[in-house]
């Protein structure tokens, strides 16, 4: 009896294929999900089938490629979601994963891509204020120092109550003067 959610190919490394009861489960969680033997490596390739596309291309830059899994995925019109280890335990953490990752499950494309220009947008929005923040944490260091380096006062309590004020710094005389040595005591002997 073949089961519809796999398919007849070799199976070169001659791995055990997963239970009936997980190929059950597989059917339950997607319909459209395919498991197989790869024929290069040794895993298996978890693919869906196709609903609005051809499939995995069998064309890669130079031609046709010489992948025999991705010949196997074209001439069945499947696309590869993910390869499973055959030491696996085959439990139900793989359709968790699938679940958490697969776009139908999220709403389908369009709430999906949607999701994802909100994030975008709301990390571009926390990137603005954060150089916002920047800037005028700068500006004011800039501003303090500055008005140190002139003598301009910021404030004339420490809490910043009163406000603020301007004190103007002391000025040094131009006309310095030779300072005179005091005058020397004599004794008389």
């Amino acid at each position: 009896m073949a089961i519809a959610n796999t398919l007849r190919v070799p199976n070169p490394f001659q791995m055990t294929p997963p239970p009936a009861w997980w190929l059950k489960e597989m059917d339950l969680f997607d319909k459209r999900l395919v498991i197989f033997p790869s024929q290069q490596r040794m895993t298996f390739i978890l693919a869906r089938r196709a609903v609005r596309s051809k499939g995995e291309s069998p064309h890669d830059l130079k031609g046709i490629t010489q992948n025999p899994d991705t010949l196997i995925m074209a001439s069945n019109r499947l696309v590869r979601v993910c390869e499973i280890l055959p030491g696996v335990i085959w439990d139900q953490r793989v359709f968790q994963k699938l679940a958490a990752h697969d776009i139908e499950r999220q709403g389908g494309p369009r709430e999906v891509a949607n999701r994802l220009d909100a994030m975008d947008l709301k990390r571009q929005e926390r990137l603005q204020k954060d150089q916002e923040n920047e800037v005028a944490a700068r500006a004011e260091d800039a501003y303090r120092a500055y008005a140190y380096k002139t003598g301009t006062r910021i404030s004339l309590t420490p809490s910043g109550q009163h406000g603020r004020g301007e004190t103007t710094p002391n000025k040094v005389s131009v006309h310095v003067q030779k300072p005179v040595p005091p005058a020397r005591l004599v004794t008389l002997t």
